[in-house]
């Protein structure tokens, strides 16, 4: 038998499994996508089912018109207070010194809307006032103001007690300039 016709038919038979092994190495790793795939699904269902779901971070701006407004020893410092087309950012702290309970509940009043603030972890602030339930006075807000008017808001930082359903408010010295 002629040599070139074994060497020609060895060569075959390899890429022939060569292509078997890729073939095989493609089908695993489309299994293995659809599995993690699966896996991400499943645990993205159960992060959100009602029994694990954190109402703090999902839940709907409260309807206030049910709150008492009082007035309280309230602190606070504006740090960043930026403007541009689409939105407005404010980020700061804010201490209620007479209602430990409304601390870390913070919204900003502005345009008529409640907006709730992002709590924000302020060790400093609560080394400052020696009390660590200060901690969480930290806030961050983020406001969509692309339809929005062009000119001068009035910011008010509200610390809720949600238990009590109590309102302090303090009209904060900046203005967001639209």
């Amino acid at each position: 038998m002629d040599s070139r016709f074994i060497n020609v038919q060895a060569n075959s038979k390899l890429k022939s499994r060569r292509n078997i092994i890729f073939l095989a190495f493609l089908v695993i790793c489309i299994i293995v996508i659809l599995v993690i795939n699966k896996m991400n699904m499943n645990y993205q269902a159960k992060l959100l089912s009602t029994k694990n779901i954190n109402e703090e971070v999902f839940e709907a701006v409260p309807d206030f018109t049910a709150y008492t407004t009082k007035s309280a020893v309230l602190t606070y410092n504006v740090e960043t207070l930026q403007v541009d087309e689409s939105k407005a950012t404010i980020t700061g702290w804010l201490v209620n010194l007479d209602d430990l309970e409304a601390n870390g509940n913070t919204y900003i009043f502005i345009n008529d809307n409640f907006y709730p603030c992002q709590i924000i972890s302020r060790k400093d602030v609560a080394e400052k006032y020696d009390d660590s339930a200060y901690e969480v006075s930290g806030f961050s807000c983020e406001i969509d103001v692309s339809n929005w008017l062009n000119q001068a808001y009035p910011i008010t930082l509200c610390s809720i007690n949600k238990k009590d359903k109590i309102i302090y408010q303090i009209l904060i010295d900046d203005e967001l300039q639209n």
